[in-house]
C-alpha cells in the first residue's frame, strides 16, 4: 500500500536565525570538525525545536538540559494536601489501604511506584487490578464491593477513576475514602471522591496537564515521602529517596505514548539515568530476559517503549496484569528471574498473535484492493 508522508513545515528563516542564536552559545565544534559543521547542526536542531513548538530560550534550555529541581511541587494539586493527610491518618490508625489500578503499562508502573513508596515507609498495602476480559476498563462496582468487604479505610486509584462517578458514590455511601489519581480527560461531572488528583481537572491549578498516570502516582509518592512524618516512619529515611522510583516512572510515561516535553521529558531523562542502577530485582530480571545490557548500551526511550513496555503490557492483554505487577515488586533475584522468564513466554505468545492478526488483515486488504 502506498505511503502518504506528511512533512512538517519548513522553519521560517527569521525563526531559524533566532533559535540558532540561542543554540550558538552552547554549540561548540567537535575536535576535528569545523564551525560550518556546527552551524549546520544548529540548523537541524532549530528545525527540530521549531517542530516541537519550542521557540523561546527558557523552553529550549529546559528541553536540552532537563533539571530535576524544575519539577513542579506536587502540592500544587489542590487536593494533594488533603490526600496526603488522609493517607497519613490511615497509617497512624493502622487502617488498610488498597491501590486500585488499571492493566496497561502506565497503570502497572503507577501501581508499583506507590507500592514501593509504601514499602519504604514500612507499610504493606494491597493492590487490585481488574481482569481485562471479565471486568473491562476502569473502576467497577463489583470489585469495589469485594474490596470494601475486607474493610479498607482508603482506596487509591492509579490511572483511572476520574469518570467513575458511580464508584465514588459507592465508596462514600459505604464509608470508604476514595483518592483518585488519574490523568484522563474529565467527561461530565466530577466524581465526589475524597480527593481527586488529576492535572486535567479544570478546577485544578497544576501547571502541566500532560503528565501520565504514573507521573501523577509519582507526585503522590513524592508528597508522602517528603512529609515530615516520613522521617519517623521509614526505617532508614533518606531525603530524595523518591528518585529511585523514576525508572518505573520513565517506563510508564514512554509506554503511554505521551509527548516527551515538559515534565514528561524531565521524568524520562532522569529515569533513564536511574534504570542502569535500578533497585528493583524484577526490573533487572526483566531487562536481562529482554536482552538489554545497560553496561554495554545505556537505555534509551526505544528500550523503554519497544522492549520493556510491551512485555509489561503482554500480561494484561493475554492473561492478567498481576503477573507484571508482581514481577516489578519481587525482591528476591532468583524468583524475579523465574517471573521474568514466564512473562517473556507470554510476550512471545503476544507477538505470535499480533503477527497472525496482521497477516490476516493484510490478506483481507489485498483481496479488497483486487476487487
Amino acid at each position: 500500500m502506498p505511503k502518504n508522508w506528511q512533512v512538517k513545515t519548513k522553519i521560517p528563516e527569521a525563526d531559524k536565525e533566532a533559535i540558532s542564536q540561542i543554540l550558538s552559545g552552547g554549540l561548540e565544534a567537535r575536535p576535528g570538525s569545523d564551525r560550518s559543521e556546527a552551524k549546520n547542526c544548529a540548523g537541524v536542531l532549530a528545525q527540530l525545536l521549531y517542530n516541537r513548538g519550542l521557540r523561546e530560550q527558557r523552553q529550549i534550555e529546559d528541553f536540552l538540559r532537563p533539571r530535576y529541581e524544575k519539577l513542579h511541587d506536587p502540592f500544587l494539586f489542590k487536593d494533594m494536601g488533603k490526600a496526603v493527610d488522609r493517607i497519613w491518618a490511615a497509617l497512624e490508625r493502622g487502617e488498610k489501604i488498597v491501590i486500585y489500578g488499571d492493566y496497561d503499562a502506565d497503570a502497572v508502573t503507577a501501581n508499583a511506584v506507590l507500592q514501593q513508596a509504601f514499602r519504604y515507609l514500612g507499610v504493606a498495602v494491597d493492590s487490585y487490578i481488574p481482569d481485562r476480559f471479565s471486568e473491562g476498563y476502569g473502576v467497577n462496582i463489583e470489585a469495589l464491593q469485594n474490596i470494601i468487604n475486607n474493610g479498607p479505610g482508603v482506596i487509591i486509584t492509579v490511572d483511572c477513576g476520574t469518570n467513575s462517578t458511580d464508584a465514588a458514590d459507592f465508596c462514600r455511601q459505604r464509608g470508604t475514602d476514595l483518592i483518585i489519581t488519574d490523568h484522563h480527560e474529565v467527561i461530565g461531572e466530577l466524581p465526589k471522591a475524597y480527593a481527586l488528583i488529576n492535572p486535567k481537572n479544570a478546577g485544578d491549578a497544576y501547571p502541566d496537564s500532560n503528565i501520565t498516570g504514573v507521573g501523577v502516582a509519582f507526585k503522590l509518592a513524592s508528597a508522602l515521602l517528603c512529609d515530615q512524618r516520613a522521617k519517623s516512619r521509614a526505617p532508614k529515611y533518606v531525603q530524595g529517596y523518591e528518585k529511585w522510583l523514576l525508572d518505573l516512572v520513565a517506563i510508564g510515561t514512554v509506554a503511554d505514548c505521551h509527548s516527551l516535553l515538559g515534565e514528561n521529558r524531565l521524568l524520562v531523562s532522569y529515569g533513564l539515568q536511574v534504570l542502569p542502577k535500578t533497585r528493583w530485582a524484577g526490573l533487572r530480571a526483566l531487562a536481562a530476559v529482554a536482552g538489554l545490557d545497560f553496561g554495554q548500551k545505556p537505555p534509551d526511550a526505544y528500550a523503554l517503549g519497544f522492549v520493556i513496555a510491551p512485555r509489561l503490557n503482554a500480561a494484561g492483554r493475554l492473561e492478567h496484569a498481576n503477573i507484571a505487577l508482581h514481577l516489578l515488586l519481587e525482591q528476591d533475584a532468583a524468583t524475579a528471574q523465574q517471573k521474568a522468564t514466564a512473562l517473556e513466554a507470554i510476550n512471545r505468545r503476544r507477538r505470535d498473535v499480533t503477527q497472525q492478526v496482521l497477516s490476516e488483515a493484510r490478506e483481507q486488504a489485498l483481496r479488497y484492493q483486487d476487487r
